[in-house]
């Protein structure tokens, strides 16, 4: 437990000063009205919610720790195929 809460902590902390960075940025390109991506806090924020209310529920009930595990490792497997694949066929950038 001590271990989890501690990298719950390392993960907020870290997420939290990637966001200042990035609306930093952004608000530095663009101003700092239009720094925030409005329409995707729109979408995520619900997801966020409601997802939060739902995981708990099923991960108790429903699924093993080893079927979370599978599912997570099968999730992330497929992001990092899809950021591979847009890599290996994006045209190179111009000099």
């Amino acid at each position: 437990p001590r271990a989890a809460g501690t990298s719950v902590a390392v993960v907020a902390a870290t997420t939290a000063a990637a966001a200042l960075t990035q609306v930093a940025d952004l608000a530095r390109d663009a101003g700092l009205a239009d720094a925030v991506p409005w329409s995707l806090v729109a979408y995520t924020v619900p997801g966020v919610l409601v997802g939060g209310q739902i995981a708990p529920r099923l991960a108790g009930r429903v699924l093993s720790d080893e079927a979370i595990r599978a599912a997570a490792a099968a999730v992330f497997l497929g992001v990092g195929a899809a950021f591979a694949a847009s890599v290996l066929h994006s045209p190179a950038p111009a000099p």
